[in-house]
């Protein structure tokens, strides 16, 4: 069980807890109890409650481990008396959060197992039999194919020292730069632009921010608070966009004219929060994530039913030069004959 399953169950019981009759401190020191990865973490937030500190607070403190905007809509349930149907709200987010990550992952799933067999098959046919064919090859003298020929060439390049050198002072210099701002920056921008991929983690990101605006809006906040989503995109050029469109707020731009300056979500989700600003973002923004994590999901269908034949077709064309490279010599010999 990972880290963000054990967050929402943490969640939920204490979110039942309260909504019993019993004390945060009481509900925190149970979880305190429990044997999973975040137990040291609620050990600490028990003894800071017990201390006389608020739980927000204490979560604020747990940097690294509790996200940001946990302690805020726990902020808002303190103040507002609601702290369990907060908790209740905050536990079924992560629990579609984790079902959206799974789903991401998922997608890409089979296409990934395609490709270990795929690799299994050509190191089976490379390693152990080929040598072995080459051995008698040799042997009997026989004028090696083209096919066959590129085949050894490509085999010596990936036993040849340098090659490896090489592939180990690309991965470090990757490693090392994997962080930089300016690669991050770089590599979010190309992520966006991919065909598809860009469009599934634009459309997660926005699920996962309009499900937490949401719980925002309910608790009080206004749409000044896309500061604290903002983190959500887990996309740095998504995450700016955000920021640029509270700062244009702040300025006294209008809702409309700041979303379409920002660049900030799409079409349909400005409009909705648009109509919002009049009417009310309560309920409204949450239908609209329940309806872009439906649409999300028949896009990740979508997704793998493309991605499957283009595995399968690079699939067999590795396989089927491996087969043909390694079995030419030997047809060549039996005309020989």
């Amino acid at each position: 069980m990972d880290r963000a399953q054990n967050l929402a169950i943490g969640l939920r019981q204490l979110a039942v807890m309260m909504a019993a009759g019993i004390p945060v401190h009481r509900g925190v020191a149970f979880l305190a109890e429990q044997k999973d990865a975040l137990r040291e973490s609620w050990r600490r937030v028990a003894h800071g409650v017990a201390s006389g500190k608020m739980l927000s607070r204490c979560l604020a403190d747990e940097k690294g481990v509790f996200p940001p905007v946990l302690a805020n809509l726990v902020a808002a349930g303190e103040c507002t008396g609601r702290l369990h149907r907060v908790l209740a709200s905050a536990a079924d987010y992560f629990e579609r959060d984790l079902w959206l990550r799974r789903r991401m992952l998922g997608a890409f799933a089979y296409p990934i197992a395609i490709l270990v067999v795929m690799a299994a098959i050509v190191s089976l046919l490379l390693f152990y039999v080929f040598p072995m064919e080459l051995a008698i090859y040799r042997s009997l003298k026989v004028e090696l194919p083209s096919a066959t020929r590129l085949l050894l060439f490509l085999l010596g390049l990936v036993f040849h020292p340098l090659v490896w050198l090489l592939v180990g002072l690309v991965g470090l210099v990757v490693w090392r730069l994997w962080s930089h701002p300016g690669v991050v920056e770089r590599r979010d921008a190309l992520l966006l632009e991919l065909p598809l991929v860009g469009n599934l983690l634009t459309r997660a990101a926005t699920v996962r921010m309009l499900d937490v605006l949401d719980m925002l809006f309910e608790t009080g906040h206004g749409i000044d608070s896309i500061r604290l989503v903002a983190p959500l995109a887990e996309n740095v050029i998504l995450e700016r966009r955000c920021l640029h469109f509270q700062r244009l707020l702040v300025d006294g731009q209008d809702l409309r004219q700041a979303l379409d300056e920002a660049d900030l979500f799409d079409l349909t989700v400005r409009q909705v929060l648009e109509v919002g600003l009049s009417c009310g973002f309560s309920g409204l923004v949450g239908s609209l994530a329940r309806s872009y994590r439906e649409d999300l999901d028949r896009a990740l269908l979508s997704f793998t039913a493309l991605l499957e034949p283009i595995i399968l077709a690079i699939t067999g064309l590795a396989v089927g030069f491996v087969v043909i490279a390694t079995s030419l010599p030997m047809l060549h010999l039996l005309q020989a004959f």
